[in-house]
């Protein structure tokens, strides 16, 4: 409390505090400022004092104010905290159903393995913590024959900035399986490889054909430093009225097909539409029989944004709804275009040397011994033989 004369009316009524006297509250808004100014305050009884009535509702006005403000701040955070959680569990979801192992190893040294989907279980029967864990997993699982090689090759396509490479690596029971490694590096500010970022897929279905046709042409070996396949696409697709939507697709679609993903998003008939006209029945027969059985590989042409047609190995799962129906497709493509040029080259000179050695055993079969007749006929391997040694002079 404080005495009338001690305070500025004006201040008073700027501020707007109330005038309390004897004989209540005097509210100086209804006072006449002009008498208050030339005759003094007539409008109160003596003795007076201020209070900080006003003062204190808007104190608590203001509180309030800002206990709403921090509601709805947690609100928002609650909201955000909500959406980055399910990103999280989508993401983890599409590691553990892709066919693709996704891993994460250190850009130098022995490549220790950082991180790894789950589904490295379904390939190698290792859990993830396992490889993450042991020092050398990778290293020490490589087959003997492979390893040199492989290191080697490792090292140069990490200063190229990634690429493929395929080897032999053993599983938990002991087997070697053929593994496609796709990677790309990732640098730090100062340019050094800081950590590789790549993809695994088991070929070791692929792998019987081409030894067998390595062991008939003796050149396999030679050939397989030409093959090469580009970075994994993945993809998910959901069931419509129509048929299947794609809903996401990796980056990489750009490098492998070159459309953009958006492309392959927004328009339902996307893959539809390339697949090449001679491929498409039989692979839509099949990938609806492999559908019903949860899920497969099939391979097919597909055109590229140049208007040539590539070789794609489609690899997928089928995620069922409640009802057991299909609900999504997670897949993965790899170009498997420099293979099937390979399988068909070889066949068409095993076919020509073949039809070559008819042609000699014909022409002196009645003439020669049939040890003179086997001497003049070329075999399968040399003639891959001598025609390699032909380009490389």
């Amino acid at each position: 409390m404080c005495h009338a004369k001690a305070v500025s009316l004006r201040w008073a009524l700027e501020t707007g505090f109330e005038l309390q006297g004897k004989s209540g509250t005097i509210d100086l808004a209804q006072c006449n400022p002009v008498q208050l100014a030339l005759r003094g305050p007539t409008c109160w009884p003596l003795p007076i004092r201020i209070t900080g009535r006003m003062a204190q509702r808007d104190s608590d006005q203001n509180l309030d104010s800002l206990r709403q403000q921090i509601v709805g701040l947690e609100d928002e955070l609650e909201e955000t905290a909500t959406q980055l959680k399910a990103a999280r569990d989508r993401y983890q979801y599409l590691l553990a159903v892709t066919p693709g192992v996704i891993y994460t190893t250190q850009g130098s040294g022995e490549y220790a393995c950082t991180s790894v989907s789950d589904n490295v279980d379904s390939i190698l029967g290792f859990s993830s913590w396992e490889m993450v864990e042991q020092p050398g997993f990778w290293l020490s699982r490589l087959h003997p024959d492979d390893a040199r090689r492989v290191v080697d090759e490792t090292r140069t396509l990490i200063g190229e900035g990634g690429g493929t490479i395929e080897y032999r690596l053993r599983n938990r029971a002991g087997n070697y399986i053929w593994i496609r490694d796709t990677f790309r590096v990732i640098r730090d500010s100062a340019g050094r490889p800081s950590e590789i970022v790549g993809s695994w897929v088991d070929i070791s279905y692929h792998q019987p054909a081409e030894q067998v046709l390595g062991e008939r042409m003796g050149v396999i070996n030679d050939l397989q430093a030409f093959v090469a396949a580009s970075p994994a696409v993945i993809y998910t697709t959901t069931q419509t009225s129509d048929g299947y939507a794609c809903r996401f697709v990796s980056e990489s679609l750009k490098f492998v097909t070159g459309y953009h993903p958006w492309e392959m998003r927004n328009d339902p008939k996307f893959w539809a539409k390339r697949v090449h006209p001679e491929d498409a029945p039989r692979v839509f027969a099949e990938i609806e029989r492999l559908i019903g059985q949860g899920g497969g590989t099939v391979e097919y042409r597909f055109r590229h944004r140049r208007g040539d047609y590539l070789w794609i190995q489609d690899t997928f799962k089928v995620s069922p709804d409640r009802e057991g129906k299909p609900k999504e497709i997670v897949g993965s493509w790899a170009d498997i275009s420099d293979h099937k040029n390979i399988e068909a080259s070889l066949r068409r000179l095993s076919e020509q040397v073949e039809l070559r050695n008819q042609l000699i055993s014909r022409a002196f079969g009645r003439y020669l011994t049939g040890e003179a007749v086997a001497g003049a006929l070329e075999s399968p391997t040399e003639q891959a033989l001598n025609a390699k040694n032909a380009v490389s002079r």
